[in-house]
């Protein structure tokens, strides 16, 4: 899962870097593969995840957003091989790809 939000990330910020008049708007970097760093690069605010194996959770943290960190946990679903994201209240996130799309517009907005 967390390979998956990685390469979302990922894959959006290169969709981002494509639209015109947004072309170095975003830098994407993964040191190792338990962590990804989003730059907004004339403004230098990011976003950034980190896995976390032991815990199974990833821990977030956005200059751009409020709170500006926080952790989900991977969790299985009963019953099932599906697994999701779910907040340290233990709900479930919902769309990732919807997060993922909110947290990098929100380094493109103005200051």
């Amino acid at each position: 899962m967390w390979q998956q939000l990685r390469g979302l990330v990922a894959g959006r910020c290169a969709e981002i870097k494509a639209e015109p008049g947004l072309k170095n708007a975003l830098s994407f970097n993964s040191s190792g593969t338990e962590t990804f760093l989003v730059t907004r690069n004339d403004s230098q605010k990011t976003f950034t995840g980190t896995f976390n194996p032991k815990n199974h959770c990833v821990e977030f943290s956005s200059s751009k957003c409020s709170p500006s960190q926080f952790k989900l946990e991977i969790q299985g679903m009963d019953g099932t091989s599906d697994v999701l994201f779910v907040d340290e209240k233990r709900q479930p996130l919902g769309d990732t790809e919807s997060f993922v799309n909110d947290h990098l517009e929100s380094l493109l907005e103005m200051d």
